[in-house]
């Protein structure tokens, strides 16, 4: 969205930082053209640690529980 609204180009830096104050920092290595369609090749560098093991559950009487769409249609699991 920031290449389309001409915010950003091919070379430049974009940092993200976290509500924690952790950063990712993105770039756009190239673009490419192909079949009428705009490409944008990114690289992107920063940290990650786990910092929670989850386990979900889902009941099989729950109407939800294979996923929904917002506007209608089948969800696809």
């Amino acid at each position: 969205v920031r290449v389309a609204k001409g915010l950003l180009k091919v070379g430049d830096d974009f940092v993200n930082e976290s509500i924690m104050g952790t950063h990712y920092r993105g770039r756009i290595v190239k673009e490419e053209r192909k079949d009428g369609s705009t490409y944008l090749v990114p690289r992107v560098t920063g940290s990650a640690w786990i910092t929670a093991l989850s386990q979900l559950v889902v009941s099989k009487y729950d109407p939800l529980g294979n996923g929904f769409l917002i506007g209608g249609g089948k969800a696809v699991v």
